[in-house]
Parts: structure tokens; C-alpha cells; sequence
């Protein structure tokens, strides 16, 4: 399936300071998104959409793919459609193709699920959002050490009773042999799962979504 996903903070101090700087914007939007942003009632919350949305979609095509270059100015979404209040669907184009997009807009983050096929594929993706909990119940920053070690704790809590096992019996390793970027692969026991699996987090958030089958 080559699965991708993001979520941005846009409480973060660096997404507030950069989602309303245009020569910020000029470096990770094309030329026809950045007439949309200068247009837009709230610059930064779209800026950082069509970010996640890139990141998403460059996740997604860098399994099928292996290694290529993050160049989010040539990753641009090229089709909207809202379909409720805080839910968009589209498709992006890239250099390796086009793909669809699932974009959730919400009150502080913004989180997009990728994949470069049809978009009804998106239909059996499970995907989970959490504010990240560190001992002494505060939020993971992005001072904290290993951000991306509490999102793999999550997802392994949530995918152990839909794969019926214990958690200690799931791992997620970060593969970087195979694709040059550190992909998600999950195993049981010593065997490795069938599962697609994304990870993503960012200032207090982080994200999952994964298809079993």
C-alpha cells in the first residue's frame, strides 16, 4: 500500500513563528499554493496543511521508491474537496506520481494520511492521534530526547489487541537499508508483520496509521 502520514503542532512556538513568514513560505510551497496562502483568512494553519500533506505524501512514495530527495516546493496538492467540517480529501502530484490525501484539520494540529493509489484505499486505514504523556504527566516538547520512542509505545499499545498478542511480543524497528529514510517495520516475535505502518510527531502530538490486511 506504501502508506504515509503527518501531523503538525500548530501550537508550536517554530509553527507559529514560520506558518505567517513568507519567505519561509516561498521555500516549501509552489508558486500557485503561495497565491492561495496569501489569500487565506489563516496564512499559517493552510501552510502548515499543505506541509503535512507534502510530508505525508513523500513518506508514502519513499517505500515504494527507496531513496529520494525531500523537495517540498515540487510536491503540490492539485485538488480539494472538503467533505465535512475540519475533513478535506485531494490528490497531490509529485515527481514520482500523484497520490490521494486525507487531510483532519483541527483546533491545534493539522494530520494528513497518504497513499499514491486510490483513494478508497484510504477507506481501511486505522489512524490514531495522542497528545504524548511523559512521566509527571507534561507533554513531549521538542526539547525531549526521543519523541519518536513514545509514538512507537503507542502505536505497539494500540496494535497489540487488534493483532491479538502481548504488547512485549510487538517491536518497531526503523529500517534505513533498504529505503535510506527510517521506515517503520513491525515484528512479531522475530518475524516481521505484513502491516503497513506510518509514524509521525511533532511538538506535542503524535500520530499513527497503519492496514493490517
Amino acid at each position: 500500500m506504501a502508506l504515509g502520514n503527518d501531523i503538525v503542532d500548530l501550537n508550536d512556538p517554530f509553527a507559529r513563528e514560520k506558518g505567517r513568514c513568507r519567505r519561509y513560505a516561498a521555500r516549501v510551497l509552489s508558486s500557485r499554493e503561495i497565491s492561495w496562502w496569501g489569500k487565506s483568512d489563516d496564512p499559517a494553519r493552510f501552510l502548515w496543511a499543505c506541509w503535512s500533506v507534502k510530508e505525508a505524501a513523500y513518506k508514502a512514495f519513499r517505500k515504494a521508491a527507496g531513496p529520494i530527495p525531500f523537495l517540498p516546493r515540487n510536491i503540490e496538492t492539485t485538488d480539494l474537496t472538503g467533505e465535512e467540517r475540519g475533513k478535506v480529501r485531494g490528490t497531490v502530484r509529485t515527481p514520482w506520481g500523484e497520490a490521494c490525501f486525507r487531510l483532519f484539520l483541527e483546533e491545534d494540529y493539522v494530520h494528513t494520511l497518504c497513499v499514491p493509489s486510490g483513494d478508497t484505499v484510504l477507506d481501511r486505514v486505522r489512524w490514531y492521534v495522542e497528545e504524548m504523556p511523559l512521566p509527571g504527566g507534561k507533554a513531549i516538547s521538542r526539547e525531549t530526547a526521543d519523541p519518536s520512542r513514545e509514538v512507537r509505545k503507542a502505536a505497539v499499545r494500540v496494535l497489540a489487541p487488534l493483532i491479538g498478542v502481548r504488547e512485549k511480543s510487538l517491536r518497531i524497528l526503523r529500517d534505513r537499508e533498504k529505503t535510506g529514510s527510517p521506515v517503520p517495520r513491525l515484528f512479531i516475535g522475530e518475524g516481521e508483520s505484513p502491516a503497513d505502518l506510518t509514524l509521525s510527531h511533532d511538538g506535542r502530538y503524535g500520530a499513527f496509521a497503519f492496514a493490517l490486511d
